[in-house]
């Protein structure tokens, strides 16, 4: 395994993937781990999609995909200044978006790339967090060399502004925390979920962001913690605003974003949306019923998707240049 290079078909945009080895311990698989946490730049191209199936649907020839290669965009944003206040470039990490929307770019850069990205699971980010070390006793001064945390800035900074760990990843930690899939939350932290496995089932209660963001104490920045939101929280937060893709503006909620892994191996679709989906039947309800009412948009990603992405990508408004 050697880092790479992934294209975002019909654009000019590059992220590098970084690989990390395998721990037969703790039933971790190799894998690659995005070098930086998504950007607002790649993510503002999924985001176009949005236009683009609401256009398609207006076809006469349109027919509803099927759910295995259905992607489902974000809705737009209205007032990206201030949801996305502080960011000083497009080059900051993507963040305000909801764990459904992360799963749902990694399914839509999948389908772009033919290549099977997803989230990581806890352990895999804990093991890329810590880097060969344990990880749990930086001190204040150790830790600011790598991590944007405890108010150091008022908002994100760009991607790679601090030093790489040993792995020669950034930003594992502060700036913004990152979405994680974890499948049995009482565990200990790193040895709760199955290994990706043909059968395994990635099934969360609950919903766990890693990492600390630029506002966090030093302890919330560290491997083991967990940032935790409930099923009942993460409902009544997908209501406000009227999405299921964006997160409430004015919550602490908002300063997650995410990266993307590839596991050695490959998987078909139908088991890769093990990851890419909610697997929550609750919210899966309140999904489909904010998508057939208009707050959100579901469409196929194909060759064809790519001329159209450029047009709406070019299109859009704004976010932060």
């Amino acid at each position: 395994m050697v880092p790479y290079s992934q294209n975002i078909p019909g654009t000019e945009i590059e992220f590098e993937m970084i690989p990390v080895p395998g721990d037969p311990y703790r039933k971790i698989q190799p894998f690659w781990i995005g070098k930086f946490e998504a950007t607002l730049r790649e993510y503002r191209e999924y985001a176009a999609m949005y236009s683009v199936f609401k256009a398609d649907r207006t076809r006469p020839d349109f027919t509803e995909p099927d759910r295995v290669d259905a992607v489902s965009a974000p809705t737009e944003v209205y007032n990206p200044q201030d949801r996305f206040a502080g960011a000083e470039s497009l080059q900051c990490p993507a963040y305000s978006m909801t764990l459904f929307a992360a799963k749902q770019y990694t399914k839509w850069l999948s389908l772009l790339t033919d290549r099977p990205y997803r989230l990581p699971l806890e352990s895999e980010w804990i093991k890329a967090c810590k880097a060969g070390g344990t990880g749990y006793f930086w001190k204040d001064d150790q830790l600011r060399k790598l991590a944007f945390f405890n108010l150091e800035t008022e908002g994100v900074q760009p991607v790679g502004s601090k030093a790489p760990n040993p792995l020669g990843i950034y930003d594992m930690q502060g700036n913004v925390s990152e979405w994680v899939i974890t499948s049995f939350p009482t565990g200990p932290p790193g040895r709760e979920e199955r290994p990706p496995t043909k059968h395994s089932e990635v099934l969360p209660p609950v919903w766990i962001a890693k990492g600390g963001n630029f506002a966090s104490r030093l302890e919330e920045c560290l491997p083991a913690h967990r940032f935790i939101i409930t099923e009942d929280e993460w409902d009544e937060e997908a209501t406000f605003p009227n999405s299921v893709t964006w997160l409430g503006s004015y919550s602490d909620r908002t300063k997650i974003g995410f990266r993307v892994v590839r596991q050695l191996g490959e998987l078909d679709k139908v088991e890769m949306s093990k990851f890419w989906d909610v697997a929550n039947p609750s919210y899966d309800e309140l999904i489909e019923f904010k998508l057939e009412s208009g707050r959100g948009a579901r469409g196929s990603v194909d060759k064809e998707t790519f001329g159209k992405m450029k047009d709406a990508s070019k299109n859009m408004q704004a976010w932060i240049d």
